[in-house]
Formats: C-alpha cells, structure tokens, sequence
C-alpha cells in the first residue's frame, strides 16, 4: 500500500505541474479527517473551487477517494487503510502538514452550524461534522495545537453534551482549556470560557464538586479582566451557584444569584431578557429553599419582561410559563399551573414543530401537573408522546430518554399499575448506567424510583438492596451530609418499615432529619416530612406521644411555610388526626380530618385520590365514635372516587370495599342490635 500511495504520488506530481501542489494538499487535507464521508465544503474557502473539483477528480481517476452527492454538498471517502499509509508517511513539522491541518480547522469552524445545543435542524450536520473533529484533534500533537482547535473543541463540546454523551463532552473540554491555557495564557477571558465548560461537564456527570473550584478560578479570571460589575461576570456567578444548588448548597447560591441579578440590571437596564434569564436562577434557588411563594414573584416578572421583549408567542415565554408553573406546583396550586403549562407547550409545538425535544419536556410538565392533580390516566398519553419524540430526536439509548421512561413509570405507579411500571424504570436505569457510569446520581436516583414500585408491588425485601446502594452511591457522589442522602434514608426507613421492622428505620430517619435541619434550617418543609416520616415509624412502635409532637411540629413548620391551605398542611394534619386516633382522642382526630378533607377539595377538586384517602379517614374516626351513619357515605364517596380513578382492581378500591362492607355490618349507631345495611334499608347500585 505504501509503494501503491508513492507511485501514486508520483503520478500526480507528473500529471499537471500547475496543479499538482492543489492536489496534493487536498490529499494531505483529506488524510486528517475521517476516512469516510468528509464534506467538500471544507475543502472550499465557501465557495465550490473548481482548483478543487479538478484536484478531487484526479485522485477519483486513480482510485484513491470515492465520492457521493453533488455540488458543495458532496462527500469524499477513502479507503481506510490507504489513508493510514498516507498520514503515517507525512512528517508532523512539514509546512505543507501544516496547512493541511490549518485548512481543515478553518473549514470546519466555518461550516458548524449555530447554537449547538438548541439548533435542532444542525444537528445533523454536527453529527456528520464530529468524526472529523474528533480526527483532527488527533492528528495534533498535544501541546501544539492552535487556538482555533480551542475553540472548535468548545463548540463540539456543547454539541456532544445536548445528545447526553457527557463523558465525550468532558473530554473534550479538558483539552478545550488546557489549548487555551496554552495559547492565551492562564489568565486570560477565553481561559474562564472553557473552564465554565468543564465545569459544566463535570455538572452533568454528577460531580458539582469539582466543579466548584473551576467556577471559582473562572470567576476570579473574569472580574481580574472586566471588573467586578460586568454582566459576563454574571454569566461566572450564575453557573458557581448551579453547582453550589447540586450540592445542596441553595443557600449558598442566593446570594451569588442576587448580585448576578443586579449586574444585568445596571449593565442592560431592568427590562432586559437577560435579566429575566437571572430572575429564573434566583427563583430556583428559593424553590430549593422552600420558598416558592417568593419564587413566584420573581417569575411572574420574568415572564413580563420576556413578554414584552419578545412577544408572547417566543419560545423563551414557554421557559417562562414553566418555570412559573413548577411554583405553583410547589405552592400546592397544580389547577394554576396546568393552563400555564398549556400555553407553554402550544408555543413550542408551534415555534419548533410537534416533534421537537423542547415540546417533549413541555408535555412532561403537564403531566406531572396532572398527576399532581389526581388525574394519571391524563398524564400517561403525554408522557408515551413525550417518550417517542426524545427517542426519536436522540436515539433510544440518551439520558433523556431514561428522564421519560421514569416519568412515564411515576404516573403507571400513581394508577396503581407498578407491575407496569418495573420494565420501564429497568430500562430507564440501564441507559443511565450505559451513559454515565454504576456510580453517578442519576443512577441512584432511578434506583430509588424501581424500589418504590417494588414496594408498591408488595416486594419490600427487593427494595431494600436497591436503596442500600442509591444511598452508597449518593453519599460518594455528594458526601454524607447532602439532602439527597436524607431522601434516600427516608426511603430505606420506609422499606423497613414495610417489613415490620421499624426499628431499623427510626436511626435512618433520626439521621435523615439531622441532615435535613443542617442544610436547610429548621424550618424548613422539607424538615417536616422527615419529621412526619420518623412519627410515622414511632407510630408503629407504639410510641405515639413521641410521634404527636413530631406531627405537631411538622405541621406548624408547613403552615409557616405555605399558609394554613397547602395540600402539604392537609397531609399532615391526617398523620396528626391518626396518632390522636390511635390514642384514642378521636373528637380531636375528627375536627383535623375534617380541616384537611376541606383544604384537598379546595386545592384538587372533589374527585382527587387524596380526597378519597382523606374520606377514608374521617370515616374511620366516625367509626371508631360509633357513628356509622356518617361514616358509610363518606366511605361510599371514597370508593366512588378510587375506582373512578384507578379503576375497580386496584389494591385501595379493595380495602375500601372491605372497610365498607365492615361499616355496613356493624351494629348500627342509633342503639339497634341490627346491623347498619338493615336497619337503613340498603344502598343504591352504584356504590354496592
């Protein structure tokens, strides 16, 4: 082969001495690209050569590239081998190598498309472009290579991450940073670019850690070069406070996101767009804190600037309705939520096309509204669209595609279907382990979501092995004290529990709620469901003044936090109400059910599950006063309600079945030794 490719050589040089330098760069240029499917264009300085196109047709005349297409749009390929024997016989230090590499560097930069992240219709030319990127980083030695191969690596890097290959994206953005430390020196702006970008693939491969001190270099870097009010040293604090937020750290991050905030606003002014994208991260932040309400306010401004910046039907106000939406969601307000959502998910279907992965998480948003407001059997179309247009837009194997799986297994769950939900999470999991690697948090995630549907399976012993290493893996991610170890606890408590062993789950959640406290502050809500999951396994041991001042506690905690009509308030006012029932204080009991009944019909409508779980109660504390009477119709309306919702084979249509022929035959309230069904003369057909 290499005495075909220097008769060749020769061949050419012999063939046209006014263009046998063109031809054989064009050789040399086509050897530091992958061998097959290299666009022509890159050859061409934008134009269609016809230096070019006659060099390309000599070396087709001697069988050493094939072509396909036509015009600027054709592709040249060469034999693999061929083009091995071709570059390992090239001196590195030639000029004419060179060039050779220059051409193609400045080629590829000028025909990569815009916005690699979000441009879906150039994504196919970034994936037809990568091999090639790939290829020419090769062929440059390490510690020589040009500027412009920076900036090309950064680009890719983008590219690579939006399709989930995030350990390529790390890659990449290592050398990224270490060209331009070379060729810019350390200090330098271009230097902070690439280190937000490692900093950011380190993000997404579970490792805000790192991170970190990345942002922190890159911060320092920026107002070296700027000064401290420049609106690119927003940029460096927003991203220092998305990682400092997945570690846990929300509280650190306000602040950072606070004086993001007012930079924009001194630098464009306070109705600038980009002030809007800075009033989404604040609000994040406060989500995180627990304080949704001060969220909705900033979001409900952003989405007026956005608004007017852009009109109404831009896909940034999509952003923005959701975002607002997630607020009210977290305020107990799903009802609110659901048009904004609508509104959303119409402007991007209508700005993108019905097929685009925006629409896909547009659609998963809904969704989770509608779980949230007891409607599941809404939520599962949406979520199976949702699922087909990120398989289609990525590939079945991407890591969003495990996002949709998961999401669609939640609402199969919430119908009381967790047979159906298994398979998905199980392929969800294994497409997060075949991206991210055994050990990244995704992956402890989805294992937590699998054991939750084992348990609602009835299989708790299947469960526990699976918390046990999300937990492992959590607290190798993050460290033994972040929040997501406290909601791995709790879930390996609540297992335990399930196998009648709490007290192998109250130390869990002793630690669980240490942790909690520690990060977010005492008040915080999520303190008070660790602290209604820790009554609740003192409940079980029988420990039920201990578990009241938990729920009492708990309660005041959530109030505070989201007013006396919170659906959260209605929850554990129920916990509250089952202690107080257990201790046998059922007037108390029946007055906090009755509060709680209220504020779930106020905030879901009457035909929510939780309504009907809260029904269930109430009827079991009139019950237990013996007052059938009231107690039968509550129980008919929750059975009403379950089989509405998840249809008459599911485990809670059958308990209340079971409670409500129990109240039926109970020795009736007015005094009669007959029993209740008798003595009121029966019921209607619809709630036998």
């Amino acid at each position: 082969m290499a005495r075909l490719w220097d008769a060749h050589l020769d061949a050419i040089r012999a063939h046209d001495t006014a263009e046998h330098l063109q031809t054989e760069h064009v050789l040399r240029v086509l050897a530091c690209c992958a061998p097959d499917t290299i666009p022509k264009a890159i050859l061409n300085d934008g134009d269609d050569s016809h230096d070019v196109t006659d060099a390309l047709e000599l070396l087709a005349s001697y069988s050493m590239i094939t072509r396909a297409g036509h015009g600027n749009a054709q592709t040249i390929s060469m034999h693999r081998l061929f083009q091995s024997v071709i570059r390992n016989g090239l001196d590195y230090d030639d000029p004419r190598q060179h060039a050779a590499r220059h051409t193609v560097l400045t080629g590829l930069l000028r025909i990569i498309p815009e916005d690699p992240q979000s441009n879906v219709s150039g994504w196919p030319t970034w994936q037809l472009l990568l091999p090639h990127i790939d290829a020419i980083t090769r062929s440059h030695r390490e510690g020589t290579e040009p500027q412009e191969l920076g900036a090309l690596l950064n680009q890719a890097m983008i590219f690579t991450s939006a399709q989930g290959r995030h350990q390529h994206a790390h890659d990449l953005a290592n050398r990224a940073l270490a060209i331009s430390e070379a060729a810019f020196g350390p200090e330098q702006p271009d230097v902070a670019i690439s280190l937000g970008n490692l900093a950011g693939s380190f993000r997404a491969l579970g490792r805000p850690g790192e991170a970190v001190p990345l942002e922190e270099r890159a911060l320092a870097i920026t107002e070296a070069a700027f000064g401290p009010e420049h609106p690119t040293v927003a940029i460096r604090l927003g991203n220092l406070a998305a990682s400092f937020r997945a570690l846990g750290r929300p509280g650190e991050a306000v602040p950072l996101e606070e004086r993001a905030l007012a930079i924009t606003e001194a630098a464009f002014g306070p109705e600038h767009p980009t002030v809007a994208i800075r009033l989404g991260n604040l609000a994040v932040s406060f989500r995180d804190l627990g304080r949704p309400g001060e969220a909705v306010l900033l979001e409900e401004r952003a989405l007026a600037i956005t608004e007017a910046a852009f009109g109404p039907e831009h896909p940034d106000v999509a952003i923005r309705l959701g975002n607002l939406a997630g607020s009210f969601r977290d305020l107990g307000r799903p009802g609110e939520a659901v048009p904004l959502l609508e509104r959303a998910l119409a402007i991007s279907e209508a700005a993108f096309g019905p097929e685009h992965p925006d629409v896909a998480i547009r659609l998963g948003n809904l969704a989770g509204s509608f779980r949230d407001l007891g409607r599941p059997g809404e939520a599962v179309p949406l979520l199976e669209r949702a699922l087909a247009i990120t398989e289609a837009a990525f590939g079945p194997e991407h890591p969003d595609v495990a996002i949709r799986l998961g999401n669609l297994a939640a609402s199969f769950r919430a119908l009381g279907r967790p047979g159906e939900a298994v398979p998905l999470l199980e392929r969800a999991l294994a497409i997060t382990e075949a991206a991210f690697g055994p050990e990244h948090p995704d992956v402890a995630t989805l294992l937590g979501n699998l054991a939750a549907s084992f348990r609602a399976l009835g299989r708790p012993g299947e469960a526990v092995p699976l918390e046990e290493r999300a937990l492992a893996i959590t607290e190798a991610a993050f460290g033994p004290e972040h929040p997501d170890v406290a909601t791995l606890l709790g879930n390996l408590a609540g297992s335990f529990r399930a196998l009648g062993r709490p007290g192998e789950a109250v130390p869990l959640e002793e630690r669980a709620l240490a942790i909690s406290e520690a990060a977010f502050g005492p008040e915080h809500p999520t303190v008070a469901i660790r602290l209604g999951n820790l009554a609740v396994s003192f409940r079980a041991l029988g420990r039920l003044g201990e578990a009241v001042l938990l729920e009492e506690r708990a309660l005041a905690i959530s109030e505070a936090a989201f007013g006396p009509e919170h659906p959260d308030v209605a929850t554990l006012l129920g916990n509250l109400a089952g202690s107080f029932r257990a201790l046998g204080r059922l007037g108390e009991a029946v007055l906090l059910e009755e509060r709680a009944l209220a504020i779930s019909e106020a905030a879901f409508g009457p035909e929510h599950p939780d309504v009907a779980t809260l029904l269930g109660n109430l009827a079991a504390s009139f019950r237990a006063l013996g007052r059938l009477g009231e107690a039968v119709p509550l129980l008919e309306r929750a059975l009403a309600i379950t089989e509405t919702v998840f249809g008459p084979d599911h485990l809670q249509v059958k308990a209340l079945r079971q409670h409500l022929s129990a109240a039926r035959n109970s020795p009736c309230d007015c005094g009669s030794s007959k029993k209740y069904k008798r003595c009121h003369g029966g019921y209607g057909s619809s709630t036998m």
